[in-house]
Parts: structure tokens; sequence; C-alpha cells
């Protein structure tokens, strides 16, 4: 039996470093690249023009005022929490969701 007539590419064509970077030969024709860090003069990240949102402070829940289903969870978190247990919490909305903290806050369980 003959044995292929063909090689795998080694180093997948490069064929030696020069000062600038790398050339590859690909066919006849040579191709140079060389290594540039491309940065923007503009500072994107950190814009001194953003303006800061502001918090709305609230007055904390009284506990009457948290329906029972929330503290209900927020019990059962509290209890899980102790037991070191997972626990799902169910997606709610923005006020449930304080309500279960405020729970969690009365509890004790989570300061």
């Amino acid at each position: 039996m003959k044995k292929a007539d063909f090689r795998l590419p080694c180093h997948a064509g490069l064929s030696r470093k020069s000062q600038t970077g790398y050339q590859y030969s690909i066919g006849v024709h040579a191709m140079n690249t060389e290594a540039q860090i491309i940065a923007s003069p503009v500072p994107f990240v950190k814009s001194e023009t953003a303006k800061k949102h502001p918090r709305l402070v609230r007055e904390p829940l009284k506990s009457q005022d948290i329906s029972v289903p929330f503290k209900a969870l927020g019990r059962h978190i509290a209890k899980c929490q102790r037991k070191r247990q997972s626990v799902r919490v169910p997606a709610m909305r923005a006020s449930e969701l304080g309500q279960v903290l405020r729970t969690l806050e009365l509890k004790r369980a989570y300061a």
C-alpha cells in the first residue's frame, strides 16, 4: 500500500519572524503584518459630562404593610439560609422584591 502524497502544513504557513512582524507565505506572494495597538484619543469609558441618576430615598416599609405571601417567602428564605440550603426565588416586580427584602431585614436573616 502506498503512502499519501501530501504533507500537513507546519505552523499554519508561518515561515519566519521578521523585525516588524511575522511573514506569512501564501503561494508566491508574501504578506507582512505589523503589531499595532489601536486606541482612540477620546475618553469614551468615563465621560465627565455623564450625569448621575438621583436616588429616591423612601421610608422603610412597616411590617403591617408587607403582604402575607411575601412575608411567607421571606420566612422560607431565612429558614433555608439557617439550614444552608439553596432557595429558588421566583421572578417578581421591584416592589414585591422590596417587600421580601424588608421581611428578611425584620427577621434579621440578612442585614
